[in-house]
């Protein structure tokens, strides 16, 4: 799995979590009325604030962000994902 942060409508960020081997429609995720459009990726000072991590250790458990989880990528098992500590994962 991997988890995205975008830049929200409201002003916050939006956790999107995708399928690692998949990459991100920008065109289908600007449609997502918590998206702000154009979208564009928070910055790695947005990215701490929000997990209190680094971009590559990002993951869905325990965010307290808005989270919009891709069909594909909840109907996984056995996946790999960031722990939301620098250097950390979590198995499922």
């Amino acid at each position: 799995m991997k988890t995205l942060l975008v830049n929200g409508e409201d002003g916050g960020v939006v956790a999107l979590v995708l399928r690692g081997d998949h990459e991100l429609n920008a065109i289908k995720a600007g449609k997502l009325p918590q998206v702000a459009e154009p979208v564009t990726f928070a910055s790695a000072e947005q990215v701490r604030a929000a997990a209190g991590c680094d971009a590559g250790s990002l993951g869905p458990v325990g965010l307290k962000i808005p989270l919009i989880v891709d069909r594909a990528a909840a109907h996984c098992a056995d996946f790999v994902c960031g722990a939301n500590v620098d250097g950390k994962h979590l198995t499922a």
